[in-house]
């Protein structure tokens, strides 16, 4: 837990007191904020969307959530990732094998996303 993330935790429960949704919203608690109005067809919506999905996409997805909230690394992260949707969409052995190189090679880094180009080239 972050040195802010503990003052705010203490703030609210020793403070006692109530937030409003966009302060809820600023602090992370919640996704969104909507008017009232909004609610109900955000949450259809929503709820659609999710029903559509096959059980597998979503296990696969909160895999990939989960990995990417408790894994040691980015490389570990994007590893569990790949894993959870590789069995969901699974990729000919040829592909998975140029994603773990521009991996490796640090296209998915800030630096390797910077310069796309160049680092595609040095896995070619």
């Amino acid at each position: 837990m972050s040195v802010s993330s503990r003052a705010r935790a203490l703030e609210v429960i020793l403070g006692g007191n109530l937030f409003d949704a966009e302060t809820a919203e600023r602090y992370g608690w919640i996704n969104r904020a909507l008017p009232g109005v909004d609610l109900d067809g955000f949450v259809d919506a929503l709820a659609r969307r999710i029903a559509a999905l096959r059980p597998e996409q979503i296990a696969a997805a909160k895999a990939a959530v989960g990995a990417a909230a408790t894994s040691g690394s980015l490389l570990d992260g994007l590893g569990e990732e790949s894993r959870a949707l590789g069995g969901v969409h699974p990729a000919p052995d040829a592909v998975v094998e140029r994603m773990r190189a521009a991996v490796a090679a640090g296209a998915q880094t800030r630096e390797g996303e910077l310069d796309l180009e160049a680092s595609l080239d040095r896995i070619a």
